[in-house]
């Protein structure tokens, strides 16, 4: 924290820490981030974040709530800086968007929820609470009964409700479920990198997942490239927050027509993309239909107990295919699971095993939604095989062969198959 101030108060000498003098004098400032939406195609408000003044500029927000917190004063400290938040953001040329300001977790207790001080902070500056987002770290708030009380306390006054920094480590997915906050904002670990990262496209995918279930938009924060930030939108995130929209600036210092500019171009270059991937899925399943035509139409010129001369021709003829069986009528495996010979079954996991005459696929997706007919054929979503625990497809047809009985074919590709989608 530094060495302590001295002061001289009638005569007397006291000591004060560089943080208490930080508070007394209010050395703090606020610059902003945008939000914006793609899909409303606008600026829908800017993120407050606090800055220390000189001759406090080395304290980063980071070290001045820590140093509050070790002191006793971190009420006073945050209301402070929510106090300057507001006091910029109300004389600015954005005052009718929305703000986001944070509130520090550590100041969430019975004790201070009928202060309404900010409530009057806000009204006192000419705002209305229905255009101010509160940001709450869920993680950091110790007591749910707590938590449940401020949010229900705040929302009631108008306030709309986020919580922050979903997706770190420390985030507990039942408390948001608990919680329904109005913004589910999306912690910028998860997206760094989520255009490259499958993992972290999964874990995407379920909280866009969750909060649709529980009602709260998603803001993605961190976005610092155009590539996480098509992936993002892609996977569910609408409204972005970020370096590559614009870094964070002084209320005066915003320049509204780049970040206009950055978000037209997004979305010009989202939209190319959704028609380039929706294209790319037409082709791609117009091969597969194709190819699985071509697979199944030896099937049809063959009798029952020719099949595995069928499937280990098929190996030769189409890359990426991991597995074939066939299934009879009632879901039951007809044939051993023939793998190709690209595929070494020594390293197979243990618990992964593949199926054997008589396995029963009949609560299969491939197998009952594709059952009762014999025109079309079924393709599943990626998901662990069975046999081998990689990732796969399985994709299936119901025919009859030469002697007239009822099989049914399934192949599992590998992601390195053309026929992947």
């Amino acid at each position: 924290m530094g060495p302590p101030f001295t002061c001289t108060t009638e005569g007397a000498i006291c000591a004060m820490s560089r943080i208490a003098m930080l508070i007394k004098e209010e050395a703090v400032t606020s610059v902003f981030q945008p939000v914006i939406s793609i899909d409303q195609k606008k600026i829908i408000g800017f993120e407050a974040l606090a800055r220390a003044n000189a001759p406090f500029h080395d304290l980063t927000p980071e070290a001045m709530f820590a140093a509050a917190e070790e002191e006793g004063c971190l009420l006073a400290l945050d209301r402070l800086c929510r106090k300057k938040a507001i006091e910029h953001f109300s004389t600015s040329a954005y005052r009718d968007s929305f703000l986001f300001i944070n509130l520090n977790a550590g100041i969430i207790d019975k004790d201070v929820l009928g202060s309404l001080h900010l409530y009057r902070c806000v009204t006192e500056n000419g705002l209305r609470p229905n255009q101010v987002v509160i940001e709450i770290v869920e993680s950091k708030a110790k007591d749910l009964d707590s938590l449940i009380s401020f949010i229900s306390f705040y929302r009631n006054q108008g306030f709309t409700i986020a919580l922050d920094d979903i997706g770190a480590a420390y985030s507990n997915l039942e408390r948001i479920a608990i919680l329904k906050p109005d913004i589910l904002k999306i912690d910028r670990s998860l997206i760094a990198d989520i255009h490259k990262e499958f993992y972290k496209k999964e874990i995407l995918k379920s909280l866009v997942t969750l909060g649709n279930g529980i009602g709260s938009l998603i803001i993605a924060e961190g976005v610092e490239n155009k590539d996480d930030a098509l992936a993002a939108l892609h996977l569910g995130a609408t409204m972005l927050q970020g370096y590559h929209i614009q870094q964070p600036s002084g209320i005066k210092e915003i320049k509204p027509e780049e970040i206009l500019c950055k978000k037209n171009d997004l979305a010009k270059e989202y939209r190319a993309s959704i028609i380039d991937a929706t294209r790319s899925r037409r082709e791609i399943r117009g091969s597969q239909y194709r190819s699985i035509d071509l697979i199944t139409g030896d099937f049809l010129k063959h009798k029952k107990d020719e099949l595995i001369l069928v499937i280990n021709r098929i190996f030769y003829d189409y890359e990426g295919i991991e597995c074939i069986y066939v299934l009879d009528e009632y879901g039951l495996q007809m044939t051993e699971t023939i793998f190709s010979k690209e595929i070494n079954q020594k390293q197979i996991r243990p618990f992964y095993q593949p199926g054997v005459i008589g396995t029963d696929h009949s609560m299969k997706d491939y197998y009952y939604q594709n059952h009762n007919g014999v025109k079309d054929f079924y393709r599943s979503c990626p998901y662990l095989s069975r046999a081998t625990g990689t990732r796969c497809i399985t994709v299936s047809k119901a025919v009859l062969t030469s002697d007239g009985y009822y099989c049914m074919i399934c192949i599992d590709f590998t992601e390195n198959s053309p026929l992947w989608l």
